[in-house]
């Protein structure tokens, strides 16, 4: 596992070590990362906006949650596509 905690700080953008932090964590699909809240510390509810639906998931690593201070939401400011 201390490959995924090496990585993670060579991203220099914090708001995208988050997003990455939130998928080796959590478990979460890139786009989900953009649609979800915490229920607590360990838990996130993804939203229906998301083309795979609403879903309950708990932290794989919830260590990390702490270590890398996930729950304080940091998401990159990012222009949709359409």
């Amino acid at each position: 596992m201390s490959r995924y905690l090496e990585w993670r700080d060579r991203i220099p953008n914090s708001s995208w070590q988050w997003i990455y932090g939130m998928l080796a964590t959590v478990g979460l699909r890139p786009h989900e990362a953009f649609n979800c809240t915490f229920l607590d510390a360990l838990t996130l509810q993804v939203h229906q906006q998301t083309k795979t639906g609403s879903r309950i998931t708990r932290a794989i690593q919830p260590e990390w949650v702490e270590l890398w201070n996930l729950t304080q939401i940091d998401r990159p400011e990012i222009t949709k596509v359409s």
